[in-house]
């Protein structure tokens, strides 16, 4: 018998929070808030670029735009040191 893949619980497996850690010391936190579940994103350090201060629908969404934006900025995706998931 074939069980139903669900993608809501696949996503509360994962963690709502998550923290990206860079070679630099900084982290950026990835946080999915109820009650719809969006993704934000914060920096330890240094002021939030305009360009991701919204809010995100899925944490691929919010990790691509961070992605970009470090790109943006001549820091390569080579300088992410890790992606780790915290307790909720």
């Amino acid at each position: 018998m074939i069980e139903q893949f669900d993608l809501e619980d696949a996503e509360k497996d994962l963690g709502r929070h998550r923290t990206l850690a860079l070679e630099d010391g900084n982290k950026i936190h990835f946080k999915s808030t109820d009650p719809y579940g969006f993704w934000t994103v914060n920096f330890d350090k240094g002021q939030m670029p305009e360009s991701l201060t919204g809010v995100y629908t899925s944490f691929d969404q919010a990790e691509t735009a961070v992605r970009s934006y470090l790109n943006s900025k001549k820091r390569t995706v080579d300088a992410v040191a890790e992606i780790s998931k915290e307790p909720t």
